[in-house]
């Protein structure tokens, strides 16, 4: 049995969704180790390339949950410094269901190869036409979007430097080392 292309796209947002609504720490847990290791079987490399690009991200949701959350204090001897228990919970939760979205995105690339997001994502969203949304435009935004994820995980080239970062949308590999050469920093 063939599925469509619109329904492939319904059954990745369902399961995007589904991955959202569940709270049970331990059961998120388990989905997300499946969820990732099918996509380290469908896709190794992307998917650690995706992992790398997030852990800054990933570092910033322990912080902000972990030290900011009110609650009882790991270690009682500095309250202050300590993050507490229940930040600590909620860092794990959210670190969790973004682990598990970035691996999810690899089934994203597995089920839909790019040249058919188009037409997949302007037959699943067909009913958006109702609405006043130019169906069209949508689709084809949502595609360049995704393709646009596909190839930041592809590049090969790390951008270091925020300065260099319109040089190499450009698709200039070298984006740091021509800047340095134009300013005599050789």
């Amino acid at each position: 049995m063939r599925v469509s292309y619109a329904l492939r796209v319904w059954l990745w947002i369902a399961g995007a969704v589904a991955l959202q609504a569940v709270a049970s720490l331990t059961l998120l847990a388990l989905v997300t180790l499946l969820v990732a290791g099918a996509a380290i079987a469908i896709d190794r490399a992307r998917f650690v390339r995706l992992l790398s690009r997030i852990r800054w991200l990933l570092l910033s949701i322990v912080i902000l949950f972990g030290w900011m959350t009110p609650g009882t204090a790991i270690a009682p001897f500095a309250v202050a410094l300590m993050p507490t228990y229940e930040g600590m919970e909620l860092a794990l939760l959210h670190a969790l269901r973004l682990l598990a979205l970035v691996a999810w995105l690899i089934f994203w690339f597995a089920w839909l190869p790019i040249p058919e997001q188009p037409t997949a994502l302007y037959r699943a969203f067909f009913p958006l036409v109702w609405f006043g949304v130019p169906l069209e435009r949508f689709a084809v935004r949502l595609a360049l979007i995704l393709d646009g994820l596909d190839a930041l995980a592809k590049a090969p080239v790390r951008l270091r430097d925020w300065r260099h970062l319109p040089r190499w949308l450009e698709g200039e590999d070298n984006a740091a080392e021509s800047c340095r050469q134009k300013a005599g920093l050789r």
